[in-house]
């Protein structure tokens, strides 16, 4: 339905618009790579990722790397729920290194991770915010 029908209304009216008006862009993008092009055609700067490992972090930037800004974090349906410190490391360097680019860009993303008493991923979200900085070169970089 997407690529038939609202692809050549967002292309046609709404993302002039929004771009006209000065503003960026976004869409939530879940489990299908195959979205990803037409995405790319309609001039959408931001996509908003919340399960990466779904959609192959390295496989998505094949056709897309450079083409928009990447907001995510760690899967938070395969690694936020069920693995450890050094896996949450793993994916935060993996994201960046694949995604973060001069040309694109990446913006760390939450998932609903406030008020603190209910944080669904706890702890594990501090781990992820920390391995993102830890991953990041430019909050690594001595001025």
């Amino acid at each position: 339905m997407w690529m038939s029908s609202l692809s050549h209304a967002t292309k046609s009216y709404s993302t002039p618009c929004i771009h006209t008006a000065g503003m960026y862009g976004c869409i939530h993008v879940g489990g299908s790579n195959e979205i990803i092009p037409s995405l790319i055609d309609i001039g959408l700067d931001v996509i908003n990722l919340q399960q990466p490992r779904a959609l192959n972090i390295e496989a998505i930037v094949s056709n897309s790397k450079g083409a928009f800004v990447f907001e995510s974090l760690c899967d938070i349906q395969h690694t936020l729920p069920f693995k450890d410190a050094a896996a949450i490391q793993e994916e935060a360097h993996l994201l960046l290194e694949h995604w973060a680019t001069p040309t694109g860009g990446f913006i760390l993303s939450d998932y609903g991770e406030w008020p603190r008493h209910r944080r669904p991923f706890g702890k594990k979200a501090d781990q992820c915010w920390n391995a993102f900085l830890d991953a990041d070169p430019i909050s690594r970089k001595s001025w």
